[in-house]
Parts: C-alpha cells; structure tokens; sequence
C-alpha cells in the first residue's frame, strides 16, 4: 500500500480580517476535516476550531464496528456524528455573550 500524502493551505481572502479556516488529518485511517467559520458570525473561528477537534472522534465512535464504512450505512452515521456536533455546539453556545449564534461550515452529502 502507498503512503497517502496531503499538505493544507488557508488564505483569509480579501473580505475578513481573520482567517476562520481550520482543517486536520488523519491519513493513517482516511479521513481529512475542513471547516471554516461563517463569515461575519460570532466566534466563527472557534466554532471551525471545535468542528476540527471534535468530529474526527464523533465519526471513528459511529463508525466503529461497522463492516464497510464506505457504504451507505457509514454515510448515514457520518451525518448522524456532524448532527450531533452541531447541536453540541448550539447546546453549549446558547446564551453565552459573544458565542451565541456561532457557526462553520462544515462538509455534506
């Protein structure tokens, strides 16, 4: 088996002042994260830092066990883990000032 090789590169772009992009690799078991914190949100940055952070365990904790998780059902429970993460995040962000209405992109089927 060859070694999978990948490189990451962010730019802010012309608007924003910040850069909210976050991205995070795991080549030995396949799976490559890219968030980026919605424009003009609060906390956009956290928000796609969080997404990073947390969803690589989420979907190694739903895919466990699992025959083929390349197959429909291992899609399924990859949106179920960035359904949960999301109301994670609007869970602990509510009513909190400055973290409230926080939010990134985060990848779809």
């Amino acid at each position: 088996m060859r070694a999978l090789r990948h490189a990451g590169l962010s730019d802010r772009g012309r608007v924003r002042g910040r850069n909210e992009d976050r991205w995070a690799a795991d080549a030995e078991r396949g799976l490559f994260v890219v968030s980026d914190g919605i424009g003009g949100a609060r906390a956009g940055e956290l928000a796609s830092e969080i997404v990073v952070e947390a969803l690589p365990a989420l979907i190694f904790k739903r895919l466990s066990g699992l025959e083929n998780p390349a197959g429909p059902e291992g899609g399924e429970r990859v949106t179920a883990a960035l359904a949960e993460l999301s109301d994670e995040l609007r869970e602990e962000s509510a009513g909190k000032l400055g973290l409230e209405g926080m939010g990134a992109t985060s990848p779809s089927r």
